[in-house]
């Protein structure tokens, strides 16, 4: 867009050099650049309705009520323009407040995660921000940020899945070491609890004596016939 918007200045810069020695160029400009079929027509009406306007214009209360509606059109273009550029200035102040809002919980969001801050995070992180301000959610940069790495897990999860079972260790020697450190782990886990012994019994609740009761005495153990105190 950029270039045919020079490219049409160009052309116009050119009509206007040639114009002053050579009028036909003004013809071959709207008929290129407007479509113009019979410019001399249109150049023509354009003349006598020019003439016109200036034969009505020599009555004085013609000119007067032409002036009058001149001015409240120009009045009122004005404060239509005044309007536009304070609604603009408004809205442009409110994109800037929003856009400081955003970067300031994107930046928060990003320090509580082990996340590259690149164009892929950003994109997923400006993404889960559209949905959630859609639903009416405010969250904050801690609940952003594991929205966020759930999805970047979930996508490479996705990515991973697909690829052949004998490329899969090859693709990342770090993160192989990681699957295989837990998977030893979780075996080891789970023979510590099959090999752990049981719990022990709880002890037999004892019984309150009530009150005003005597001790128990002792169990008097049986005399035997071998005991020598007897002797």
């Amino acid at each position: 867009m950029r270039k045919e918007a020079e490219a049409a200045r160009a052309r116009l810069e050119r009509y206007k050099a040639t114009l002053a020695t050579n009028p036909a160029a003004l013809r071959e400009y709207l008929r290129e650049e407007f479509g113009v079929e019979n410019p001399a027509d249109l150049m023509a009406n354009a003349l006598q309705a020019t003439l016109e306007e200036e034969e009505r214009m020599n009555d004085p209360n013609v000119r007067e009520r032409t002036e009058a509606q001149r001015r409240a059109a120009e009045a009122e273009r004005k404060l239509q323009e005044y309007e536009t550029q304070q609604k603009t200035a408004a809205f442009e102040a409110e994109v800037n407040r929003e856009m400081e809002r955003i970067g300031q919980l994107f930046t928060d969001a990003l320090a509580t995660v082990d996340l590259p801050a690149d164009d892929d995070t950003l994109q997923i992180m400006a993404t889960l921000e559209s949905e959630n301000r859609r639903r009416g959610l405010n969250l904050d940069p801690a609940a952003l940020a594991s929205a966020v790495q759930d999805r970047v897990v979930k996508r490479g999860a996705g990515v991973l899945k697909k690829v052949p079972p004998e490329k899969l260790l090859a693709i990342d020697p770090e993160l192989t070491q990681a699957f295989r450190k837990a998977m030893v782990a979780e075996f080891q886990a789970k023979q510590a609890a099959k090999n752990a012994p049981p719990p022990a019994p709880a002890p037999a609740p004892t019984t309150p004596s009530a009150p005003g009761a005597k001790p128990a005495e002792p169990e008097k153990r049986a005399r035997s016939v071998f005991d020598l105190r007897t002797i």
